[in-house]
């Protein structure tokens, strides 16, 4: 298993998304601008192949969002996730950032209790705008 600081391609971005189920994808042109601006990506690949990756936006001071953490469906339950979570929190102790949140999809909070993560009370829930995301 190879990590590395290094975006996917949009084409690569796309499929992904659309193995975890988000299939109200931008094009690839919208995607590539996506990516271009984040902070940082890292991406884990297995023999060449790309196996996972997971995007970060941040201020570099205060927050740090962790956004978009997918795996390959050939490469779920192989420590890929796991590698992602590790080099995205190591990212964010290197530049001592203070908060750092996500929004883990239904079921997977104990996953990201092993990294320090906690829920927040009910009085924090996430809010979104948006005609395109399902909301219940």
């Amino acid at each position: 298993m190879n990590i590395e600081c290094l975006a996917p391609t949009s084409k690569e971005l796309a499929e992904l998304y659309q193995q975890a189920g988000w299939t109200n994808l931008a094009s690839l042109e919208a995607l590539q601008h996506s990516i271009y601006a984040s902070s940082c990506w890292f991406q884990v690949s297995i023999e060449e192949k790309l196996a996972g990756v997971v995007r970060l936006q941040s201020d570099y001071v205060r927050y740090c969002c962790i956004y978009d953490l997918l795996v390959d469906k050939d490469h779920r339950s192989q420590g890929v996730g796991s590698a992602l979570m590790e080099a995205a929190v190591q990212w964010c102790d290197q530049r001592q950032i203070q908060i750092v949140h996500l929004w883990p999809a239904t079921g997977r909070i104990p996953f990201f209790e092993r990294f320090g993560f906690q829920p927040l009370s009910d009085k924090h829930p996430m809010m979104v705008r948006s005609d395109s995301y399902p909301v219940n």
